[in-house]
């Protein structure tokens, strides 16, 4: 699920927010909380001008704000980290000191300080839910479609489906090496089925399906391209996302 998180901060990094007035610096937000990740996390850039001609991103980052994430029963700061190796390097708001737990059904709130002014948000994360189909350890003929099915639960806006291949060994032209690495393909839907290998034969090996169910901030920034979405005072999104992943095999 990086990889979801990662084309929305590219989304937010290539805005631009310009008004007819003298421009006025404000901050933008990327968050989406979910129980899929080990640390949540949270990206904090003041605006700008003309920021697809800004070469260093970082420059951009507020790295002085103060961040808290609460629910009934958390109320977690977040610190200033920087990610080395990671689909996103650089400045980051992590909880690294309490863990904050996600949990289906749960309503988090977001408060940020900072010289720009107050950015607040909400929003309640998706029921829990499993993937009852394909299930999880057992194997299947090659020339099956296999309809992946989940439960349905309250909260989803909408659904991001995940689906990795079988491990396979490729040659990168990027670091001049071969890396093993797994095929991904993706859909949405706001139903609870979806058909793997219709158009294929299923690839013999472990499969990976991830399904993870969004909340209605970030239907609205990932998929209605709404620029403000679950904040007040300030650009972006405050969302979150509750995943279920299966492993199987075909024979």
């Amino acid at each position: 699920m990086k990889s979801i998180l990662y084309i929305l901060l590219l989304l937010l990094l290539s805005c631009e927010y310009l008004t007819d007035a003298a421009f006025t610096r404000e901050v933008s937000v990327a968050c989406v909380l979910s129980n899929y990740y080990e640390r949540q996390e949270i990206y904090i850039y003041y605006t700008s001008e003309g920021a697809q001609n800004i070469r260093n991103r970082d420059s951009l980052f507020v790295k002085d704000a103060g961040v808290e994430v609460s629910s009934l029963s958390q109320n977690i700061p977040f610190y200033l980290n920087k990610n080395y190796n990671d689909e996103h390097p650089g400045w980051v708001y992590k909880d690294s000191g309490h863990k904050l737990k996600v949990s289906g059904g749960t309503t988090y709130t977001l408060n940020i300080k900072t010289d720009a002014g107050t950015v607040s948000g909400a929003t309640t994360v998706p029921d829990s839910f499993t993937i009852v189909f394909p299930r999880p350890g057992e194997y299947y003929e090659p020339e099956s479609i296999l309809t992946a099915e989940w439960e349905r639960k309250p909260g989803a806006a909408i659904y991001f489906v995940e689906h990795l291949t079988p491990p396979d060994t490729v040659f990168s032209y990027r670091t001049g090496k071969y890396e093993v690495r797994r095929f991904l393909s993706n859909f949405s839907t706001t139903g609870n089925a979806f058909a793997l290998g219709e158009n294929s034969v299923l690839k013999k090996g472990n499969h990976i399906l991830r399904v993870m169910a969004c909340d209605i901030n970030l239907k609205r920034h990932l998929f209605d391209d709404i620029d403000i979405s679950g904040l007040k005072g300030g650009y972006g999104y405050f969302g979150s996302a509750y995943v279920d992943t299966v492993s199987f095999f075909i024979k």
